[in-house]
């Protein structure tokens, strides 16, 4: 398997393209895809699969938290409140 794997995109996909298998395993802090969660990949050599997995959190605990010890940073919140 030819494998590509890219990150700070913030949206987990694989893909096939020309032969080689493009993943972006997402992101465990700030996510993009609406979908709350840490997002991270496995590459599976045994089987060449690659598995996209989203451990859930209480995304609105770390939401009130970044909001109370960064008011003037509201950045995080926002992202993490668009699911």
């Amino acid at each position: 398997m030819r494998l590509l794997v890219l990150g700070h995109t913030h949206y987990p996909m694989v893909k096939v393209v020309n032969g080689i298998t493009v993943v972006n395993p997402g992101s465990v802090g700030q996510p993009r895809n609406s979908i709350p969660g840490a997002h991270w990949a496995v590459w599976d050599t045994a089987r060449m699969a690659i598995d996209l997995r989203c451990e859930k959190y209480d995304y609105q605990q770390v939401v009130a938290e970044s909001r109370v010890r960064h008011p003037e940073l509201p950045y995080l919140a926002n992202v993490l409140s668009r699911t």
